[in-house]
């Protein structure tokens, strides 16, 4: 606290530290995903299947499936049973896949 007359003083605790390495799997908490229809292929349909069912996990993943031709936007949850634990196959995957969009909640 401060007291009348002394300068501003702050003070910084750290409560957590997480190697950058580990941060993404263990701070995501949701992937929100925009993808137009026509960019939902059987390849990126296979890819999201085999790495959720190969990284089980908390982290919730949500589609929104955009038409604009039609202007329709349809949202798809993952069930809490079958949540992801974000990895450096789907980091990799998304942030090279031009046609989607992607937002991450983080705890």
């Amino acid at each position: 606290w401060k007291k009348e007359g002394e300068p501003d003083k702050y003070e910084f605790k750290v409560t957590n530290i997480y190697l950058l390495e580990t941060a993404k799997t263990m701070l995501t908490k949701s992937v929100d995903i925009n993808v137009f229809a026509s960019s939902v292929t059987h390849d990126f349909i296979h890819f999201i299947e085999s790495n959720l069912k190969t990284n089980p996990g908390k982290a919730s993943l949500k589609f929104n499936i955009v038409e604009p031709a039609e202007n329709v936007k349809i949202g798809l949850l993952t069930s809490s049973e079958k949540g992801f634990t974000m990895n450096d196959d789907m980091a990799e995957y998304l942030m090279n896949n031009g046609d989607v969009e992607v937002a991450v909640g983080l705890n």
